[in-house]
């Protein structure tokens, strides 16, 4: 398993290849706190991710869209 790797959000999405607003709106939701991200003490802490886990997290959440789309395609043309 990789080394972890923190990074602000800024630099995170950047190191994702996604944008700040998707890292912020998938929290909680697909991304899980402690594992994929932490927050701060403050409420105006920086939040950091866990890079390598994030990336790993969203290759998965990719893969299981596209096999349902599969699945999909394949049901409507049968």
């Amino acid at each position: 398993m990789p080394e972890e790797h923190w990074l602000r959000t800024p630099q995170a999405a950047i190191a994702c290849g996604v944008s700040e607003r998707t890292l912020k709106l998938l929290r909680g939701d697909v991304l899980e706190e402690g594992i994929h991200y932490q927050v701060g003490f403050s409420s105006n802490s920086a939040i950091t991710w866990e890079v390598n886990g994030v990336r790993a997290k969203l290759a998965w959440r990719g893969m299981i869209q596209r096999k349902a789309a599969e699945v999909i395609r394949e049901q409507v043309g049968a």
